[in-house]
């Protein structure tokens, strides 16, 4: 884990990740780097998020691009813990650019919804699991 980069979020469960990308695909995780996961990997056909506790994948039907050829390009990615979403993005953040987008079906107060809540504010770094991939 030394070769591995790691940020941390100001607020637990809350932030954006902003990158740019130099290979094939860009990988990194959300964590509290002791037992909660979520794995995040872009790729040119794809956005896609994996629970790694509990072996969950976060799938957006209408997502079909992830990175784009333009060396340029900033990639994004947003943790929402408390409106339960994740979002991913190319250029600017904002709704607009966003090609990924998955929310949580839980209502507030119901059980699920607060032990998500408690998962997803539980995540507080940011770990680029692929050395020099992204920056």
């Amino acid at each position: 884990m030394s070769n591995n980069r790691i940020l941390p979020f100001i607020v637990s469960g809350q932030g954006v990740f902003v990158f740019k990308n130099y290979k094939e695909e860009a990988i990194f995780s959300l964590t509290n780097n002791k037992n909660n996961y979520l794995y995040v990997k872009f790729t040119d056909k794809s956005i896609s998020v994996f629970n790694g506790n509990t072996k969950e994948t976060y799938i957006d039907i209408k997502n079909n691009k992830g990175l784009i050829q333009n060396k340029d390009a900033y990639y994004w990615f947003s943790l929402d813990s408390q409106n339960q979403i994740l979002r991913g993005g190319i250029g600017e953040v904002r709704l607009e650019t966003s090609t990924y987008e998955y929310k949580f079906n839980y209502k507030q107060g119901e059980e699920k919804y607060k032990i998500n809540k408690k998962y997803l504010e539980s995540l507080n770094l940011i770990i680029n699991k692929v050395k020099k991939n992204i920056k």
